[in-house]
């Protein structure tokens, strides 16, 4: 492992430096093979990720592969796809003022990027950010996640293996005390950081004092809205898998349910039935079901248990850190399970008799990462939509929008700041330059002085 060490990392910080100003990651060819490699390196590792996945946080290798691997298999693809395209200028229209001239939108990298990612998703979350970063044309730092010890071992054998630590390098170290060491000693072009609310408001105060731009991928409260027009076993089949993939260990999950009346007691029933078909009697026997990152996070989650009143689940083993699929009702409005976001196997239910009381119970959480809404009206979706502040999230399903790379990713307001994916991603690791182009064959008189009421009158015509 490279253990974070000052004069260490400042060396290959400077080596970062000067490769980059030798305009060699300006190249679309240098780009392309970045990727192929880093596609091929995590071909090569597949098997090895898998198994660290299951080490680290007992994640199956079916969710390991679609929710990491996989992921990253689709997004370099499409990143190569589409890269050339993107590189390219792009033209837009010039005001009729400024005839005879040409503009343009150049990108260009950043430079220097660090990239922080979490435990969760400690390959997915800290590679997606670097195909961005590297389609791009940028050099890259990456401090994977301390807890999730086998994926970072992966990782770094993944970039060690795959690129020159001139490109991309990996330090690793205790959290938040590694990241201060790094931003305090150099200045990064760009931070790219996934992770807990708390921790990005530090980076970005961190940032903020040398002007350092930073894309924040947070959390919180995310709701699955359960309108009383919707195909109730659908619904709950769709947000049991959400809720539950990777024990809840998961960003965008459903955090919590808003159920109207008239259906919450058929939505709990299904949610059992899809209990018992994924994970079968005894679910925490399951291979199907991952487990708690670690003991501190498993006992928090115990405590939740506490409140309210357990309709399904809530069953937990110490020694393999799993937590039953779990429902909850009858919680009182300040419960930590109300409050807090959970990021583990336990759905906290609320309880709305009108569609009007579903923005009162939103607004209590606001600025959610993800909003799922179940309904038939075409009505209501789109009031939520368009009312609610949110990061993203689906109609009729969960999770999903992750998966396409046409669409951003990113929160709002307290969960997170930036987004990624696809061309999102690309775009948030370029520096985008507005250039005119202006003729030298014909200089039009009437903006240079001295100014009269004739000139002053042609202005007003022209700026309307």
């Amino acid at each position: 492992m490279s253990e974070f060490e000052p004069q260490t990392f400042e060396d290959c910080f400077r080596r970062q430096k000067n490769f980059f100003e030798t305009g060699a990651t300006f190249e679309f060819k240098f780009r392309k093979q970045a990727l192929k490699s880093l596609y091929a390196c995590v071909k090569k590792f597949e098997s090895k990720i898998l198994e660290a996945l299951v080490a680290d946080l007992g994640k199956p290798p079916a969710e390991g592969f679609g929710g990491e691997v996989g992921f990253l298999y689709a997004e370099i693809s499409h990143t190569l796809k589409h890269l050339k395209k993107w590189m390219k200028p792009q033209r837009v229209r010039t005001p009729l003022f400024l005839f005879p001239a040409r503009s343009r939108i150049v990108t260009s990298p950043k430079g220097q990027v660090l990239i922080i990612g979490p435990w969760n998703y400690p390959v997915q979350l800290q590679f997606a950010p670097l195909i961005g970063a590297l389609a791009a044309g940028n050099t890259a730092i990456l401090k994977p996640s301390e807890i999730a010890v086998h994926s970072t071992r992966v990782v770094e054998e993944i970039v060690e293996s795959c690129f020159d630590a001139e490109q991309v390098a990996v330090f690793q170290g205790e959290g938040k005390q590694t990241i201060s060491a790094m931003m305090n000693r150099v200045r990064f072009d760009h931070v790219f950081f996934t992770g807990s609310i708390p921790v990005g408001r530090l980076i970005a105060e961190q940032a903020a004092q040398k002007l350092t731009p930073v894309t924040l991928e947070l959390g919180g409260k995310s709701p699955a809205i359960i309108d009383q027009d919707v195909n109730v076993a659908l619904a709950a089949k769709r947000v049991t898998w959400g809720k539950f993939f990777n024990s809840g260990q998961t960003c965008v999950a459903p955090d919590y349910a808003i159920v109207h009346k008239s259906i919450k007691s058929e939505f709990v029933r299904q949610i059992g039935l899809n209990i018992k078909a994924f994970y079968g009697d005894q679910p925490n026997s399951s291979e199907s079901l991952a487990h708690m990152i670690h003991e501190r996070h498993y006992e928090k989650l115990v405590q939740y248990l506490e409140d309210g009143k357990t309709l399904i689940g809530g069953e937990h083993d110490r020694v393999s850190k799993r937590i039953e699929p779990t429902v909850i009702d009858s919680l009182n409005d300040d419960s930590p399970l109300l409050t807090d976001e959970i990021f583990g196997p336990i759905l906290p239910l609320v309880t709305v008799e009108s569609r009007d009381e579903v923005f009162r119970v939103i607004s209590q959480h606001p600025h959610p990462l993800a909003l799922y809404i179940f309904t038939r009206s075409k009505e209501f979706e789109q009031e939520v939509t368009q009312r609610i502040p949110f990061g993203g999230g689906c109609v009729n399903d969960v999770v999903a929008h992750l998966a396409n790379p046409n669409l951003p990713f990113g929160g709002v307001g307290s969960s997170g700041l930036g987004k990624y994916h696809g061309k999102f991603s690309f775009d948030e690791f370029s520096n985008q330059k507005g250039i005119l182009r202006a003729s030298q064959k014909m200089d039009l008189p009437f903006r240079y002085p001295p100014y009269d009421e004739k000139k002053l009158n042609l202005f007003r015509r022209l700026l309307k």
